[in-house]
């Protein structure tokens, strides 16, 4: 996860960051209490942006994980 980079202009935007806040801390929430599964992470391969899973992301670097599934493209 060290290597995933989120998009810069998604991490800018206000309402973005509020929506993730919120829906990270359910996600939390429900892997805490009921073992939720994570969906894999979607990451471009050539540069390692983060395309898909920015609330797992973020919820799974909050909580200290450092390895994580993921769906790498081109």
């Amino acid at each position: 996860m060290a290597k995933v980079r989120p998009s810069l202009s998604m991490m800018r935007r206000q309402e973005f960051i509020a929506r993730l806040k919120e829906r990270s801390k359910e996600l939390r929430r429900a892997i805490e209490l009921y073992d939720q599964v994570i969906w894999p992470v979607i990451i471009q391969g050539n540069d390692s942006m983060l395309k898909d899973g920015y609330c797992r992301y973020t919820t799974l670097k909050t909580m200290g994980v450092k390895r994580t599934l993921a769906y790498v493209g081109h």
